[in-house]
């Protein structure tokens, strides 16, 4: 009879780990889910950006005579495996482009670039918001894999904390900041 307990019980807590296992798991699912959406959108951010800072270089180029003006954005590719880095570099595109614009007034006279200034005012925007979302998620993911009894299951189904993106916010350009 004693033994009819003793199965019964180790049965009972079975059943509950497997349940807990099951339940934090699909937990830990929903925000790998949520950070791989946001991840997709910073990347077709990033192709957007690249795609605008793209197409207003010659538009820059036929106003002002600037050799190395955003050379090799053209032959930019967006790293899947390094969004982070993708971001930095596309700032820094993105810097250029802006102390370009300050230093030559006659660019802000030209409809088109203000234009793709606003796409590229409006993107920067867009990815913002998705490396809140990004880093918001992560947050809540990496505090749900390292508490008990998560951080078991994160030992067998390999687990790894995700990183943070840099969150930092771009200065318009002043021509849309006096408007």
């Amino acid at each position: 009879m004693i033994k009819l307990i003793i199965v019964g019980v180790v049965l009972l807590f079975l059943i509950l780990v497997i349940i807990a296992t099951l339940s934090f798991r699909k937990k830990i699912k929903f925000y790998t889910i949520k950070t791989n959406e946001a991840e997709n959108s910073i990347k077709k951010s990033l192709n957007k950006k690249k795609k605008y800072l793209s197409k207003i270089k010659p538009l820059i180029l036929e106003e002002i005579d600037q050799n190395n003006f955003l050379e090799g954005i053209e032959d930019f590719n967006i790293d899947n495996n390094d969004y982070l880095n993708n971001i930095k570099s596309l700032a820094d595109f993105q810097d250029e482009l802006t102390s370009t614009i300050d230093e030559n007034d006659k660019l802000l006279n030209k409809e088109e670039i203000e234009k793709l200034i606003e796409k590229i005012n409006d993107n920067e925007v867009e990815l913002n918001a998705s490396i809140k979302y990004y880093n918001d998620n992560a947050n809540i993911f990496n505090q749900k894999i390292e508490k008990f009894p998560a951080n078991i299951i994160r030992l067998f189904f390999g687990y790894k904390r995700k990183e943070f993106y840099e969150n930092k916010q771009r200065e318009e350009f002043e021509i849309l900041k006096d408007k």
